[in-house]
């Protein structure tokens, strides 16, 4: 895995909460990346401005109060063990960030959730968030300040391991990407780390009806059949992905594997809540190369139900719809 050696982090205009930012200085320091704090200013609209100051005059003051808000903030964070910077940039906040992510070199872009103090879930829809998530290149993580009880990390991995057409080589790159960001994140000392894997029997419910003729007792092997199926895939990815690493590396990479039955968007959520978790690491697009990307309806609904932080990839490939000038 590249190493993350210099992260974006979005500033809202709004945000003046610094427990997620010293957290995200925290895992910078730990990741042995340099962390900059970005924050976004609109551009004036001269169409309505008017009197005595020229526009591009009022837009260079606002730069300069949002820089020196944004110093304030950050200025209390900076210590020995990692490198921070600022900027503030101009524009729409999620295509500027975009913007910025790939033309920097940034290797991931992190921001606090919206309104942090009333909670992750319904948050994301709708917001800077989502649009980031569904533009950025590079893994876009969404930082909560929550910590776990006695300082504990506990980490899931939402994996696909379903087999279909077409489907394999991409869903293996994304797995491969996800199990990476899981593992970086074991940069953290005494972190849990867990792989889950949401699985359904095809036409299972139309197979429970009368109208099917199907006997419990072959609907039972099926599904055993079908759980066994996946249950050696997922371990088999993680074997897979584990003779890539190091001897060191692999005695590190420990994590509990999870197959829960159900929709993804229902199950995975429950089974973060029922671990514990902190931090859901999960990948959003099953498709490469698309351009005005759509976020996957899965992917979508567990983001709108998550309750902890959120780290999402894409697969190789995949194309911004945001212009790179």
């Amino acid at each position: 895995m590249a190493g993350f050696e210099k992260v974006l982090y979005l500033v809202d205009g709004e945000d003046s909460t610094t427990d997620a930012m010293r957290l995200a200085v925290a895992r910078a320091r730990s990741l042995g990346a340099e962390v900059t704090f970005a924050s976004v200013v609109a551009p004036y609209r001269s169409s309505l401005l008017g009197g005595s100051i020229a526009p591009e005059r009022l837009e260079q003051l606002c730069v300069e109060s949002e820089a020196e808000r944004l110093e304030q903030l950050v200025d209390p964070l900076r210590g020995p063990g990692v490198r921070i910077s600022t900027r503030v940039l101009i524009g729409d906040p999620a295509a500027t960030i975009v913007q910025a992510a790939v033309t920097d070199d940034y290797q991931m872009v992190w921001k606090a959730p919206a309104e942090e103090s009333r909670g992750l879930r319904e948050r994301f829809l709708g917001s800077v968030d989502l649009r980031l998530i569904r533009a950025c290149p590079y893994p876009v993580a969404i930082v909560g300040a929550h910590r776990p009880e006695e300082g504990r990390r506990v980490t899931a991995a939402a994996v696909d391991v379903n087999p279909g057409p077409g489907r394999d080589e991409v869903n293996e790159s994304l797995n491969l990407r996800i199990l990476d960001l899981s593992r970086a994140g074991l940069a953290e000392n005494d972190t849990r780390l867990h792989i889950i894997h949401a699985w359904t029997l095809y036409g299972e419910s139309i197979m429970r009806s009368p109208r099917a003729h199907v006997a419990p007792e072959e609907l039972k092997a099926l599904l055993e059949k079908e759980r066994a199926g996946r249950q050696q895939k997922l371990e088999e990815l993680v074997e897979r992905y584990r003779e890539t690493l190091s001897a060191s590396e692999r005695d590190r990479f420990t994590p509990e594997l999870h197959l829960v039955k159900g929709e993804p968007s229902s199950v995975i959520p429950s089974e973060l809540e029922r671990l514990g978790v902190d931090l859901l690491i999960m990948g959003t697009i099953a498709r490469t190369g698309v351009t005005g990307f759509v976020l996957g309806n899965t992917a979508e609904k567990i983001l709108s139900r998550l309750e902890c932080s959120v780290v999402a990839t894409k697969p190789e490939g995949f194309v911004t719809p945001v212009h790179i000038a």
